[in-house]
């Protein structure tokens, strides 16, 4: 079972405002967003749960993988992945979402940003230095 972190590749079709839990309203334009995650319990699980549409809304992230206008395109699995070292890492090349998905991360503001084209080769490189990294399409779920 790989334990680590994650990254999810999101594609919003237009721009939207979704209430998100605790954070209130938010404004998200058209574009890709990268989420970092981590998962202690096994990466697998925790992205299945987000493509099948989690049973209940329970985090950040789960308020647009069950908004119409986003769809997950590609998971990137970080075994062995820092989650905190990465948002640190993609803060400095991506704008953040503030305060989203990082209550628990007091390093940093955000654990989704926001890119106009997909961001697939920023975050690897900002991932290079990791050995056990899989890029999946998520059509193979």
């Amino acid at each position: 079972m790989l334990r680590g972190a994650y990254i999810l590749i999101l594609k919003n079709s237009e721009d939207v405002s979704l209430r998100v839990g605790s954070l209130g309203p938010i404004n998200l334009r058209r574009g890709f967003y990268a989420y970092i995650g981590s998962a202690r319990s096994g990466i697998e699980r925790r992205i299945r749960r987000y493509l099948e549409g989690p049973s209940k809304v329970r985090w950040h992230i789960d308020y647009l993988v069950t908004a119409p206008s986003f769809r997950v395109e590609k998971v990137i699995k970080i075994g062995g992945g820092d989650e905190v070292e990465i948002a640190r890492r993609i803060s400095k090349v991506l704008p953040g979402i503030e305060k989203f998905g990082s209550s628990d991360d007091r390093e940093n503001r955000s654990h989704l940003f926001f890119s106009e084209s997909d961001p697939l080769h920023l975050l690897l490189d900002i991932i290079r230095d990791y050995k056990n990294v899989e890029i999946v399409s998520t059509q193979s779920y």
